[in-house]
């Protein structure tokens, strides 16, 4: 016998006797007929006549029965289903054809567009500008190091005649006139490690300059150093009186220190220790920050901002503290602000700088005994400086790079 190729999987199936009519394939376990070319002899009588046999794709008798193996799938099986398959989606296709034809027949219909849904227009309206507690009256400078520009200004002072003057970290100051135009410059002298700490001007043209605990004056027109001011203690702050004298604030072996002068520059009288006695607590002489009344009242603050290294405080110690002009002390108020500086108009009104950033109210206003009567409230996170007063009580301060002249307040 000769093999033969399994036709459901493309085995050889080479082990086939003479005497089988039917093998089972090795591989795929498929039962295949053997050709009649192969196939043993016929056992029948010659004389029977054959009988013309039709035959199947696979070159089988259609007459023969090849069992079905319900474990295994033959192509016979699946042919039925596709071909059942090709029929239906023959049939689908025509019916199809049949719609669509009939659909062409029939007189165009345009569907309409569904309608597009609009938001009702509403009635625009911009919500109003808040209205800003102040006034700007003049506004000048920038960043820069060239005239009429500030690196870092830190200190201003305006004088009887609306001069204005500005220092900054590069040791100059720049004086302006009234409308904030550059008039001249000079340079403060002092180590890189210095800064300028407080600008005051008098009624007699002179500018005053604290650096390095010491005050130097210079004529304020021309910048020329008339003479130097200087205390046998470090001098952290200083206000000038309206009598002509000055206010400092010193050290003394340690403690705080308020020391008065008269108009020559003679020391007249000392207060030491009247800050921390009235706080209850050591202050720190360096973060001492002075105001004078009209009547000689002295009003001292504790100025967080300006300590250097570390020192345990309450929120009571940052509170102002109301003196006499001898030193008696008369009150405290101003409780829950972090005070930068401290101002006194001419009508005796106390200004308090808030250097607490996530306060927008950076200016309140006090009366002299102490009744709060007016915030004056800037962008939140706006750092203003320092600030100062003319004599008709507009405010300037010192935001970023910029000067900004503010009307005087109404109350």
């Amino acid at each position: 016998m000769k093999a033969i190729i399994c036709p459901q999987c493309g085995g050889l199936i080479s082990k086939i006797t003479e005497q089988q009519a039917i093998v089972q394939c090795d591989y795929c376990g498929a039962k295949v007929m053997i050709p009649r070319e192969i196939a043993p002899p016929n056992d029948k009588p010659n004389n029977t006549e054959a009988k013309p046999k039709l035959i199947n794709q696979f070159g089988y008798p259609i007459d023969q029965y090849v069992p079905f193996d319900k474990t295994n799938t033959s192509n016979n099986s699946i042919a039925p289903i596709v071909t059942a398959i090709f029929l239906i989606f023959g049939i689908g296709f025509i019916i199809f054809l049949a719609f669509a034809s009939n659909s062409k027949s029939r007189p165009g219909i345009t569907p309409s567009k569904p309608t597009s849904y609009k938001t009702p227009n509403k009635t625009s309206t911009t919500a109003p500008t808040p209205k800003k507690d102040y006034e700007v009256l003049l506004e000048f400078g920038g960043k820069g190091t060239s005239a009429g520009l500030f690196d870092r200004p830190s200190e201003i002072a305006v004088d009887n005649d609306g001069n204005i003057y500005i220092a900054d970290d590069t040791l100059r100051v720049q004086h302006f006139d009234e409308a904030g135009k550059f008039v001249n410059l000079w340079n403060v002298s002092g180590n890189k490690n210095e800064t300028i700490d407080k600008l005051a001007a008098d009624a007699d043209g002179n500018v005053y300059v604290l650096i390095g605990g010491e005050i130097v004056v210079y004529a304020g027109k021309t910048g020329e150093q008339k003479h130097v001011l200087s205390d046998k203690h470090y001098i952290y702050d200083f206000v000038l009186r309206d009598d002509g004298g000055m206010m400092l604030a010193t050290e003394n072996n340690g403690r705080d220190e308020i020391v008065q002068t008269n108009k020559g520059r003679k020391i007249v009288r000392r207060f030491v220790e009247i800050h921390s006695r009235a706080a209850e607590t050591q202050i720190p002489p360096q973060a001492v920050r002075l105001a004078v009344g009209g009547k000689g009242d002295i009003f001292a603050v504790y100025a967080l901002g300006d300590v250097y290294g570390t020192f345990n405080y309450n929120e009571e110690d940052l509170m102002t503290f109301h003196f006499t002009a001898n030193g008696k002390f008369v009150n405290k108020f101003a409780a829950g602000l972090k005070p930068g500086a401290i101002l006194i108009d001419n009508q005796n009104r106390i200004y308090l700088l808030n250097d607490n950033m996530q306060n927008d109210a950076k200016i309140i206003v006090f009366s002299n005994t102490g009744s709060e009567i007016k915030r004056i409230g800037f962008d939140r996170f706006e750092s203003i400086e320092t600030m100062t007063l003319d004599k008709q009580n507009n405010l300037f301060v010192i935001g970023g790079e910029k000067i900004r002249k503010l009307k005087a307040i109404e109350f």
